[in-house]
């Protein structure tokens, strides 16, 4: 069974690399120091090999390599023997004194068309750096609404005598029903 292709877009918003955006048409990327990395940072506090980025059935996982050096996803510390962690659209992965921001775009695309190429640009008919703008959501109008209408105070002043009359007229009589009642 085939699933939906999603391309992976991360853009490093902290440290020596801050600016640096890549799009990940291929998979596994190996992210770090390393010359042999797909992604090499020049963050002397990231490991040489310092993470993987994969998909697995649909969804991009990290999975941490360095067992000298910590990663975190959105605060939270992953470590070498976790199992991979599944990524969102909007999480921040922190490592060394690098951060980066992840987002997503499904193709449309079937795992049976690998063609990155074709992915690339099948984008929803979207160039993906045109896709969703990072750290803001986007940009929703709610729907028009008609303002309440409120009652002057004044009003509501003269009615709250009548009101409570009638609210212990009706206590009266429901008291005088449930002894008929008995």
């Amino acid at each position: 069974m085939d699933s939906v292709a999603c391309l992976i877009k991360f853009r490093v918003v902290g440290g020596p690399d801050a600016g640096l955006e890549v799009r990940m048409d291929s998979e596994p990327v190996s992210i770090g120091r390393d010359s042999g990395c797909d992604v090499v940072l020049t963050d002397p506090t990231v490991s040489r090999s310092h993470m993987k980025l994969e998909r697995i059935d649909g969804r991009w996982y990290l999975q941490h390599l360095a067992p000298g050096n910590q990663t975190h996803v959105n605060g939270r510390p992953v470590i070498v023997t976790d199992p991979p962690t599944a990524l969102k659209c909007g999480d921040r992965i922190s490592f060394g004194a690098s951060v980066m921001v992840v987002e997503f775009r499904h193709t449309g695309l079937t795992d049976a068309s690998r063609d990155p190429g074709i992915a690339a640009d099948a984008v929803d008919g979207i160039p993906l750096d045109a896709s969703i703008k990072l750290g803001a959501p986007p940009a929703l109008r709610p729907p028009e609404i008609e303002p309440a209408t409120r009652l002057p105070s004044a009003t509501l002043r003269r009615l709250a005598a009548p009101v409570a009359a009638l609210t212990l007229a009706l206590l009266f009589l429901a008291a005088i029903l449930l002894r008929s009642c008995e």
